[in-house]
């Protein structure tokens, strides 16, 4: 699929298909993270939602901001006006931090699950042949 299909966006800068797009972000992080032990998985489950959403949300919000700027014009009143920064910025700024994280605690998730599956291995080889 072409990038221009893949995130079509309005005027606004928005994504036409924002819900197909964070479906498709949830599998792609679903076979990344399979190797999360069994009992773990409601808890990854969750993450992986919140990281696809937060994954889409902020291409979308990077497409708002290159499309209108880091700042915009306000007026208070009939003398009171200037620019001040875009309150999607600040969005952006926040959903870093907490997509960040997201992954991080997937990441640590799944590095627990693979040293205590190498263990298994480990110990089921010295059980099988002594060594």
């Amino acid at each position: 699929m072409k990038q221009k299909e893949l995130y079509e966006i309005d005027e606004d800068g928005e994504f036409l298909h924002k819900t197909e797009l964070i479906k498709k972000k949830e599998a792609e992080l679903r076979k990344n993270y399979s190797f999360v032990d069994p009992k773990r998985k409601k808890n990854a489950e969750t993450l992986i939602k919140r990281a696809a959403f937060m994954d889409i949300s902020l291409l979308e919000l990077e497409s708002i901001i290159n499309l209108k700027g880091y700042e915009e014009e306000y007026k208070n009143g009939a003398n009171q006006y200037g620019t001040k920064k875009r309150s999607q910025v600040d969005t952006y700024n926040v959903m870093v931090k907490n997509h960040i994280a997201c992954i991080k605690q997937l990441e640590d998730m799944m590095e627990k699950d693979r040293t205590s599956q190498e263990t298994g291995d480990d110990l089921m080889e010295f059980l099988k042949t002594g060594k």
